[in-house]
């Protein structure tokens, strides 16, 4: 469950998302989850981006709101970790015209990545 996952710091003992935050994202992951089982991969990656968008974009300083505008942000922060900066460009990888990703990522590992992040930063 996500709460258990994003409610608490360990490195600094404070909530870093709030509580409505965090329901919210819980919800999308949710949402997420139950796209990727019944095979709508493109629903799952759309929520996914969503719930990682809002972590950014209440996380880290002079982020946008929007959440994919915050993704692409933190795709080209170069204050963040190189990781978190690569699970956010791959969340704004545009599909080709045939409907596929240019590079295999998980869109949910990806979005887990950054929400874990944005949870314990700051």
């Amino acid at each position: 469950m996500i709460e258990q996952r994003f409610i608490y710091s360990s490195t600094r003992n404070l909530l870093l998302l709030t509580p409505a935050t965090l329901t919210k994202i819980q919800h999308e992951r949710e949402h997420a989850d139950a796209s990727r089982a019944s095979g709508n991969e493109g629903k799952a990656r759309v929520c996914a981006r969503r719930a990682a968008g809002w972590a950014i974009a209440e996380a880290i300083p002079n982020a946008p709101t929007a959440a994919f505008a915050a993704l692409k942000f933190a795709a080209h922060n170069k204050s963040l970790p190189a990781d978190i900066q690569d699970a956010a460009l791959q969340l704004t990888l545009r599909i080709t015209q045939n409907h596929e990703l240019p590079a295999q990522a998980d869109a949910l590992a990806c979005a887990d990545r950054i929400i874990d992040y944005c949870h314990a930063a700051s």
